[in-house]
């Protein structure tokens, strides 16, 4: 079998599904090889038991607020969709939790104008703060969102909605990592900046890290991992802006081919 061989700078990508997919037709759109290797996956919560008594408070009002901290907590809590009491306004950290919201059926009554992070949801926090907020998010979500939520006076339970799970790296992705034969990698969360620097180890110095907002580049850098850049759009579209711009700065001094024209490309490659 002939050595496979990539038709454009390789990213990789580091969640599959749906997520993964689409962000694999966007890379290739814009002439790179996507490659989509999960690194992390988001499974469903093992306390059942927590999460069901928070959706019986949900649906007999009991809160003021339901605050999703991620979108990845919207499937959880999908069934809510369209039940909520009118009393209970529904918060979103970002535009892509807020896409998913909406996607489901929820209303959103707020997110913030600009990036997605917790300390951006507190400062848009309207006067009429209410009195109880849940939080959803993960086992391994900080608990910035909830403190903020309490210094503003506000009566907060936290609730696991879901669990983010390690993934082992296929070993072709591993050693085409040290061969040099990954290009770029998109950091999309602290969870993914983790995983990175624990299974990717002495990552090549022309490998091209970007981040895909400021508390993926907080724990990406943390973690000892070279950050090239962060997206000024928190998406996968904006993590592509900010590798062209790299790029095209870059041209003369890489060894990597520029991307040709998108519509001759094919199928993204799936190792993962």
């Amino acid at each position: 079998m002939a050595e496979y061989q990539p038709e454009g700078p390789v990213v990789l990508v580091p969640r599959g599904g749906e997520w993964g997919e689409a962000a694999a037709t966007l890379i290739r759109e814009h002439g790179f090889t996507p490659l989509i290797a999960p690194l992390i996956e988001t499974v469903p919560s093992p306390r059942k038991d927590e999460l069901e008594r928070a959706v019986g408070d949900l649906r007999a009002g009991r809160f003021d607020w339901i605050v999703f901290a991620s979108a990845s907590a919207v499937p959880a809590l999908a069934g809510l969709a369209g039940a909520l009491p009118s009393c209970v306004r529904v918060a979103a950290v970002g535009s892509a939790t807020e896409a998913e919201l909406l996607k489901a059926g929820f209303r959103v009554d707020l997110v913030p104008p600009a990036t997605s992070s917790a300390a951006d949801l507190l400062s848009s926090w309207p006067e009429e703060r209410g009195n109880t907020a849940l939080v959803t998010g993960s086992q391994l979500s900080p608990p910035t969102l909830a403190n903020g939520l309490k210094e503003l006076g506000l009566d907060v339970t936290r609730v696991e909605a879901y669990q983010t799970l390690p993934v082992e790296a296929a070993a072709v992705v591993r050693e085409g990592m040290r061969a040099g034969g990954i290009a770029a990698v998109f950091v999309t969360s602290a969870s993914v900046a983790t995983q990175v620097a624990k299974q990717f180890l002495g990552i090549p110095t022309r490998t091209t890290i970007i981040c895909i907002g400021e508390s993926s580049t907080v724990a990406a850098t943390r973690l000892g991992l070279s950050v090239a850049a962060t997206a000024t759009e928190q998406s996968v579209r904006g993590m592509l802006d900010a590798l062209v711009h790299l790029n095209a700065h870059a041209a003369a001094a890489t060894d990597y081919p520029q991307p040709s024209d998108p519509s001759t490309h094919t199928t993204p490659t799936n190792l993962g």
